[in-house]
């Protein structure tokens, strides 16, 4: 177990075909979020009714690099009832907020064909949307830096 410890840290492309992950270096601005979501809402528990959203991948780009990167500054989940367009999540007040930084990202993070990509379940807890479509937006704010914002996704919450 040491040597591949050591084949691991020492070598990364040995490491690579040993199965061991390469250590991930995070950044800190990004020029563009890509975030999949879900299409149907997460049920957590017995009780009739959904109880969260899902964030499938979340990939963080840089322009100079050709694949998704890490990062470690903060990142904000926000929750809007109804269908809400780019244009107004700023001006519209969300019904909820989740917030990620630094070593509360870590354990979301992965990696798939693309590369680095963080994955999330988002429950709403005691504030239940009574809308049949949520809208769910993310920004991402490296420290010291403007935050960049991913496209709205939109989910619906009730169907037949």
């Amino acid at each position: 177990m040491r040597r591949l410890a050591i084949l691991c840290v020492g070598l990364p492309a040995l490491a690579m075909l040993a199965g061991c992950q390469p250590p991930v270096r995070t950044v800190g601005p990004v020029d563009q979020i890509t975030m999949f979501v879900a299409t149907t809402p997460v049920f957590l528990d017995a009780e009739p009714g959904p109880d969260g959203v899902r964030v499938s991948s979340l990939y963080f780009f840089q322009e100079s690099h050709p694949e998704p990167v890490a990062v470690n500054g903060t990142l904000e989940f926000l929750l809007f009832e109804g269908v809400v367009s780019s244009s107004r999540v700023l001006s519209s007040k969300p019904m909820h907020v989740w917030t990620f930084s630094g070593n509360d990202l870590a354990p979301h993070m992965g990696r798939d064909r693309l590369g680095v990509k963080y994955s999330f379940v988002l429950p709403w807890g005691q504030v239940v949307p009574t809308a049949e479509t949520v809208t769910l937006a993310a920004r991402y704010q490296p420290k010291g830096g403007a935050w960049v914002h991913a496209a709205p996704v939109s989910v619906v919450l009730t169907g037949d």
